[in-house]
């Protein structure tokens, strides 16, 4: 959850919010979730993802292959 402010919300060079599907059962708000993402890591890139949908999960795909490249995606 990004309101935990840990190291890994604020500095990561990417943070995944990942099963985003299942926000609902969990009493989980997404537009809370994306608005401390972005509230705490500024600049710093984020994505919510779901896997079984495949949501999210080409911009994950595209930060690491620009990593890797040497550039951000």
């Amino acid at each position: 959850m990004p309101r935990k402010c840990g190291p890994g919300i604020t500095d990561s060079g990417l943070l995944v919010i990942s099963k985003v599907d299942i926000a609902p059962y969990a009493r989980a708000d997404l537009a809370v979730m994306r608005r401390d993402a972005a509230r705490f890591r500024g600049n710093r890139p984020f994505v919510l993802t779901d896997c079984l949908s495949g949501h999210g999960v080409r911009a994950v795909a595209d930060h690491l292959t620009g990593m890797f490249r040497g550039r951000p995606a």
